[in-house]
Order: structure tokens, then sequence, then C-alpha cells
């Protein structure tokens, strides 16, 4: 009789469901207390030098005058008229629906009372860490496919996002990228859930709320205007586009012409989506952000043939030893050859300059490969790796394309980057158990012509 716990799991619903969101909420719990949320976990509520802060922050200066100049919650609905603060050669942003929110969160906590308005913001993060959950899930139909990639996302970037050879090595966690500049950031923080909220609706065909929900993320940010071709490429994905009510067309249409009214009727710079950042640079800030590290440190054409050959023995796996050395001496000289014949260096010099500095840019491209062609060849999860990777490229354009984005617009994307590392993750360990298995088979069967 087998008593192992995860067969008493599949036996029973309602253990496995509490256990399943008994881990999630342990994993955004710990992506609390390791990272920038922990102060705001304890009943402190300190005043704050708002004053100062306004002297010596780039926006909170313009923030609390436009704040204040609203004295009642009618007065606010001119924010659906006009841009979010008075500066518009900053930025000139259309986001009514954040201002207003801030406004009710000035008067429900205080000016000075920033410690509250960073706890709507960690209720937002665990939102949206929950909503993503939920994606991942209905994505792959596995539960531990979901709690993985809330893992990779959401937990200290040093504990599990090695295992992601997509992605960069980070400085910091995902979780806190839109909790580290303060309250200011909720924009995002209420974009992204209604976005990952819409892909959740139209994953399930209630194509009404997705496109409400789609239709108040522009309005927090103007990054929530993502969610439409994220609904596109879900559609496509699913093969559901030819089947898609025609009312849906109609409402998207309707909705970019109000929304492009209101930003007409706050003035030109509004509509023209005026920013004071520029393109320029956009290629380098997109590579160094996206690339996999495993790419970014490769510094020579000698490193990419080496990590390139040993894939190639790791799959070929020869039978005689002295092939395995041949091979590796032949693949090392002319690695070496081109280390030298590329920077100008004498052969030792260069074969020094490839064992201290080379080894590890060559180790982590095999990585990669390696992880690469476990997806291809597990296959289980080879469109969920190609659909998240596509989808994480795009959503790093506007870091790309706008010089003053910061680390934090990248946060949608280091999301569906750690769905691919889900993939990763269980692709390799699906390949290692069928390795091993194989090799167990053959010994019983080598063992059985013994007998």
């Amino acid at each position: 009789m087998d008593i192992s716990p995860l067969t008493a799991l599949r036996g029973n619903r309602k253990l496995a469901d509490w256990c399943y969101w008994s881990l999630a909420l342990i994993l955004i719990a710990v992506s609390f207390w390791m990272g920038t949320a922990r102060p705001y976990l304890s009943l402190d509520n300190p005043p704050q030098d708002i004053v100062n802060l306004q002297k010596v922050e780039v926006d909170y200066h313009q923030l609390y005058p436009a704040l204040e100049s609203k004295h009642t919650f009618a007065q606010t609905f001119e924010w659906w008229h006009s841009a979010w603060r008075a500066d518009e050669w900053v930025g000139a942003y259309w986001r009514p629906l954040s201002m207003q929110m801030w406004w009710l969160e000035s008067h429900l906590f205080g000016e000075d009372r920033s410690f509250n308005w960073m706890r709507v913001s960690l209720l937002l993060a665990a939102c949206f860490n929950l909503l993503l959950l939920r994606f991942f899930h209905l994505l792959s139909g596995r539960r531990l496919f979901a709690l993985i990639g809330l893992a990779i996302f959401a937990l200290p970037g040093h504990w599990l996002h090695l295992i992601s050879p997509l992605s960069v090595e980070p400085r910091i966690s995902n979780a806190d990228l839109l909790l580290l500049q303060g309250w200011k950031d909720q924009p995002d923080l209420f974009a992204n859930c209604l976005t990952i909220g819409a892909l959740i609706f139209a994953w399930n065909r209630r194509y009404g709320w997705a496109l409400a929900c789609a239709a108040l993320a522009p309005c927090f940010k103007e990054s929530g205007l993502l969610t439409f071709p994220l609904l596109f490429g879900l559609l496509l994905y699913r093969g559901e586009l030819k089947s898609l009510p025609k009312w849906v067309y109609a409402g998207v249409v309707g909705f970019f012409g109000l929304y492009m009214f209101a930003r007409w009727t706050a003035g030109p710079m509004v509509f023209g989506f005026h920013t004071h950042g520029g393109d320029a640079g956009a290629v380098a800030r997109y590579t160094n952000a996206m690339l996999p590290l495993a790419w970014i440190s490769i510094g020579g054409f000698g490193e990419a043939l080496a990590a390139l050959g040993v894939c190639g023995l790791l799959l070929w796996r020869p039978k005689k030893l002295l092939v395995w050395l041949g091979y590796v001496i032949a693949l090392l000289a002319v690695s070496v050859l081109l280390v030298a014949l590329q920077s100008q260096l004498p052969i030792d010099v260069a074969f020094a300059q490839f064992l201290m500095e080379g080894m590890r840019p060559v180790v982590l491209l095999v990585s990669w490969l390696l992880v690469g062609l476990a997806i291809w060849k597990h296959r289980q999860f080879l469109r969920q790796a190609i659909y998240l990777s596509l989808c994480a490229f795009f959503l790093a354009i506007p870091f790309a394309m706008v010089t003053g984005a910061l680390e934090h617009v990248l946060t949608m994307a280091r999301a569906f980057q750690a769905g691919y590392g889900a993939c990763a993750f269980l692709s390799v360990v699906g390949v290692a158990v069928a390795f091993f298995s194989r090799q167990n088979s053959n010994a019983v069967a080598h063992a059985g012509l013994h007998e």
C-alpha cells in the first residue's frame, strides 16, 4: 500500500487545496519579509517629513501639491481631462484613477503617514502574486508549475533566479521592484493586477470582464495599454481569435476612441504622449535588461565556440576515452587561437586569459543551451516556454524606448520570465527523471538476461 505524502494529497482534494494555497501565501510572506516590505509588516505608522521629501525627490514635489489642490472628491474628476500634475514637460501622463486613489489615501491615512500608503502597495503586490499564480496554473494545468513560477518571481534574486537562464542575474528581488521607490509606484501595481486579471478572464472566455480590466489598466498608467496586445497574443496562443465575439472588437475600438478623446481634452502634450525621456541607447538598454546572462557574458568567438563544442560533446557522448580527450584538446586549442586572434594577444597570454576569465561564460552558455535542449526534448512545456518568452521580450520594450524608465518598468517582463523559469526547471527535472528511469530499466533488463 502506497502511503506517500503525494498519494495522500492526490486522494484528498481539500488537503491538496489547503497545502497549495498555504505554500503560495508562505512564498509571498517570505518575499515580503526578506525584502523591502518588512518595515511595513508591523503596526508602526510614524510621521514622515513630507516637506523635505518634496525637496529631494523627483516626483513627490509635484504629486503632493496636485493632491492638495483638490478639496473634494468631486474635484478629483478634473484629472479625467488634465495631466496628473502641472509639470507636463517631465511627463504629460494621463492617470486619473491613480490620482483619485492617492487622493483617497491622503484623506484616509493623512499625507504624512506614508506607511499606510505603502501597506496599500503591499496589498496590491500580494494580489498581483496571487493573480500571477492563477495565470501560471491556467497556462500549465499544474499547480507545481504555478508555485515554482511564483517562487522564481517573488523570492529574493540570489535564491532561485539562477535556474532561469532566460534572464540576467538580478540585483534585487522582482517582488521589490515596485516597492523600492515608495507609494508612487502604485500606478504600476494597479495596472499590472488588471493586466493579469484580464488575461485570466480571457482564458476563461469571460471577454466582457477581460475588456473591462484592459480598459481600466491604462487609466492607472500608460503601460496598461500593453494589456490589449497581450490579450491578442493569448487568444492567438489558444487558437480562439476566430471564435471571438464581434462585439469585443467593437468594444476595443470604442475604448480607444474614448481614451484618445480623454487625452485630447487634457491638452496637446498629453494627447501626444509627451515624455522627457528619449530612445537614445534603446538597443543597449534592451539587451542589457533582457538578454540571458549566458549571452551577455560571452566576450568573443573563442568562448562561444568552446560552449558550442562542449554541448556537442555532451550530446555525442563517444564511448572511447581517447576520443573525449582528443576532442577536448582540439576544442581548447581552437578556442584559445580564436581568443588570441580576436584580442591580438600571444598564445600563452590568450590561454591564461581564457582559463581565468573565459570559463565562467562558457559554463553559463553551456547551461543555457542544455536547458533549452531539455525544454525542446521534454516538449511538455515547450509551447508555454515560447509564449512566455515572447511576452517577456515584448513587455520590456517600454523600458528600452524611454531613457528615464527605471528597472521597475520591467516587473511584468520579469513575471513572464519567471514562468519561463518554471518551464525550464520542470523540463530539466523531467529529462533527468526519464534518463535515470531508462538507465534503471536497462539495468533490470540486462540483469534479467543473465538469470
